[in-house]
């Protein structure tokens, strides 16, 4: 478990110490392709090879990737709602505002996934598969992912958004009519994901054999 929770301290702490050190404030990363990629940007792509090498070295992208289990199927509704959501905010982006830079930028930020899912989805979840069941493993790989986001309160961020971000775990141009109507989908979204969990982790036999002494 140790191995799992030093991996998530160093990943804060690359991150805050990159973004720290870039000097754009939280609230300006999207002032145009510049401040994006330099105050968002730098973070993820360092994150990406560090994880990636990480898991290269311990030899977990398979239990970090593939579960023994398979679950039942229903609970894919939430994501494809989620899905859903995501076209509608996409249809809702002032695309003309869009410049090359900015654009590429926006397109470095995809490692935020990556890195934050691999971190704490992935080898947070696989160590602590050594010593605890899933309730508990799918309980606080969740608090921990949500805990995340708290660093942006320390890089300019105002406290109630991230307090939101923390909680839910969730700029340029004009954004358009619909924009609102994605958000609204989150909560029930969220509210099916909940229900959805012991039907996913119920029979589950992840837990990995402990290492000799």
């Amino acid at each position: 478990m140790w191995i799992g929770l030093a991996i998530y301290v160093g990943y804060v702490a690359v991150f805050f110490t990159v973004q720290r050190l870039s000097g754009i404030p939280y609230d300006q990363f999207g002032r145009n392709g510049h401040t994006l990629f330099i105050g968002a940007g730098l973070s993820p792509i360092i994150g990406a090879v560090l994880m990636a090498i990480t898991t290269t070295l311990l030899g977990w992208w398979r239990p970090a990737l593939f579960d023994r289990h398979r679950s039942v199927r229903w609970p894919i509704i939430a994501p494809i709602i989620m899905f859903v959501a995501l076209a509608v905010n996409l249809s809702a982006v002032d695309w003309g505002s869009y410049d090359g830079a900015f654009f590429a930028a926006s397109l470095v930020l995809l490692l935020v996934g990556f890195t934050e899912e691999i971190t704490t989805r992935a080898l947070v979840l696989t160590a602590l598969r050594s010593r605890l069941g899933e309730g508990w493993v799918w309980f606080l790989t969740s608090a921990l992912f949500g805990l995340l986001h708290g660093a942006n309160a320390f890089l300019g961020q105002d406290l109630a958004p991230t307090i939101q971000q923390m909680v839910f775990a969730i700029g340029h141009g004009t954004p358009g009519a619909m924009a609102g109507f994605g958000a609204v989908l989150e909560f029930p979204t969220f509210a099916l994901a909940l229900i959805a969990v012991p039907f996913v982790i119920r029979h589950a036999d992840e837990r990995l054999p402990r290492p000799p002494r």
